[in-house]
């Protein structure tokens, strides 16, 4: 039985409730996905909900012993419980979990299978209905073995030719929520008509010969969707991918039938998956179909070797200073709320008057190209204006829900964000000093450019080497008995029509290093960081030739001197 735990020393965030699912102490059973449509408008307009078939598990010792779930008695399949969830939802939601009191309790091990060198193309794959039969009234998925599916023999999977006549089956939904599923926000989008690329990106610029990316991310959508967000920017084969699913939709909602989303594979060639999910006879031959139940690794690479992204996640914040005027924006007056022990996600739109939250979400997707690459984005420091309480505290708002609000109920608009098990170190202490120095900065634009997967702030610095070869030992940091890179932040710094990038790398004492940049620069944090690692390693060995420096440590009087000097270089 996978329960998945979280390496030593870090942690697993905890999982979200559906307000819509089962009550109680049963074991409910995700067995497939339905409709797609707007089930209540007054309830919830602004997006569409899935319809989620779940069977209560009767096999015992089914979280002991999870082959007795490849059983069809194992649960009531024949007395299915179908429940509403918005389409941002999906991405919690997999064929075979295991879920009770609304939480997820477990994932079984199903059947787990990997196919190697996996033909992807327009003829070895072809879009299916779940209840299709074959020659001789055979049926790909026999309702005897398989009988999870069977009020949705209309739904479409995506059927791949084997090299030995066998067939992998894959409902579309799970290729959805795979390939895409990064975040409840980039989910929501590829549902929304008409899908747009401004939607989901722009200011796209591509470097050919090295596969350099930037790109911004459209409004709302996290850097935790940047990887599947640049895949759609950089292949016209992803794009097509992703503008079937709502076209598809749509194409149903016009023809008055049933809507069922379709999905394709977001690119084309050799890959091996590895899946988890169950074979299923053909012809009274055993394993002739594998239906997959979750993708867990793609190993298919993505079009692009590194990547530089900006965010603009929240979707009401305002900078501390009014554009073009240099004037402070005035306090925002509200109302304190408490905050929620448990909120539970409803079906509903959010409240227009409520802030926005985010709740993290543990990576059940792998991708081993990425941990080859870079993505590094920008994120905005400047502070939001401050707020000001209205008077005591509101009860906590205990409901939230995903999707761009629209109402006026108490319910939170929240953002399920993917996120791998990270340390619970957050930010580096090296960059305490620093980064609320900047913080307190008046009239300036200040915004992290190394906002990185590995722990949110830093890089690894560059390693350069002399003309022998020799990597200089001043990159390199003790830390536990290791000897490990040392990691660096930049930080654009934007006041009025002047702007700069400044590095700090970790060490003993803070050496910050400053670069002239023009606007397009701070696109671009590896030209500075490159050289900051070149005179680092000057400025440590010749002592004489540091300009200045801080003590490691985060007192006021430290981020007042460290704020000075910044004003100063713009004086």
């Amino acid at each position: 039985m996978e329960q998945p735990q979280a390496p030593a020393g870090s942690f697993e965030p905890p999982p979200p409730q559906i307000r819509n699912f089962p009550t109680g102490p049963g074991l409910w059973r995700i067995d497939w996905f339905g409709l797609v449509m707007f089930p209540d408008r007054a309830m919830r307009a602004r997006q569409p909900s899935v319809l989620v078939y779940l069977s209560l598990v009767v096999a015992p010792d089914a979280l002991t012993d999870p082959s007795v779930l490849l059983k069809p008695d194992a649960t009531l399949a024949r007395r299915q419980t179908k429940r509403w969830v918005s389409v941002g939802t999906l991405m919690l939601l997999r064929i075979g979990d295991i879920w009770s009191d609304q939480k997820p309790v477990a994932s079984p091990d199903y059947e787990s299978a990997v196919f190697e060198k996996l033909q992807i193309s327009r003829e070895t794959t072809d879009l299916i209905k779940a209840g299709v039969s074959l020659d001789k009234g055979l049926f790909l998925l026999p309702l005897g073995e398989h009988p999870w599916h069977g009020e949705n023999t209309h739904s479409y999977c995506l059927r791949v030719q084997l090299p030995d006549g066998r067939s992998l089956v894959v409902p579309c939904m799970e290729l959805i929520r795979f390939y895409f599923g990064s975040s409840s926000a980039l989910l929501s989008r590829l549902f929304d008509s008409p899908l747009l690329k401004v939607n989901l990106f722009s200011n796209v610029i591509f470097n050919p010969a090295t596969k350099w990316m930037s790109l911004d991310l459209a409004e709302g959508l996290p850097r935790a969707s940047a990887s599947d967000v640049a895949r759609i920017a950089g292949s016209h084969t992803a794009w097509l991918a992703a503008l079937r699913i709502v076209t598809s939709c749509l194409k149903a909602s016009t023809a008055g039938q049933d809507i069922y989303p379709q999905a394709v594979f977001p690119f084309e060639g050799l890959t091996d998956l590895t899946v988890t999910g169950k074979w299923l006879s053909l012809g009274g031959q055993a394993n002739q179909t594998f239906l997959v139940y979750h993708l867990d690794v793609c190993t298919y690479e993505f079009p692009f070797n590194s990547v530089r992204y900006r965010t603009f996640n929240e979707r009401k914040r305002r900078s501390s200073v009014m554009p073009g005027t240099g004037a402070e924006a005035k306090p925002k007056v509200v109302t304190k709320t408490g905050k929620a022990t448990e909120p539970g996600l409803v079906e509903q739109d959010a409240s227009t008057t409520l802030s926005e939250t985010q709740v993290p979400v543990w990576r059940k997707r792998h991708f081993p190209d990425l941990d080859r690459k870079k993505l590094v984005g920008r994120r905005n420091l400047t502070k939001p204006p401050p707020i000001v309480s209205s008077g005591p505290a509101a009860p906590p708002v205990t409901e939230v829900a995903v999707g761009d609000p629209g109402s006026s109920k108490r319910v939170r608009s929240v953002m399920l964000a993917e996120s791998a098990p990270l340390q619970e170190l957050g930010m580096p202490d090296f960059l305490k000093s620093v980064v609320k120095a900047m913080e307190g900065l008046d009239r300036f634009e200040v915004s992290l450019l190394t906002a990185s997967d590995d722990d949110g702030w830093t890089v690894p610095v560059e390693l350069l080497n002399d003309g022998d070869g020799v990597i200089a030992n001043e990159l390199f940091i003790d830390r536990d008995g290791h000897s490990l890179q040392r990691r660096a932040a930049a930080f654009g710094l934007s006041h009025q029509s002047e702007h700069a990038v400044l590095v700090v790398l970790e060490g003993e004492q803070l050496i910050p290093l400053v670069y002239p940049v023009d606007q397009a620069g701070l696109q671009d944090p590896w030209p500075a960081l490159r050289c900051a690692a070149q005179d680092f390693v000057s400025k440590v060995t010749h002592p004489n030739r540091i300009d200045v420096a801080f003590y490691n440590g985060d007192t006021p009087s430290q981020r007042e001197a460290i704020r000075g000097w910044i004003r100063d270089l713009w004086d």
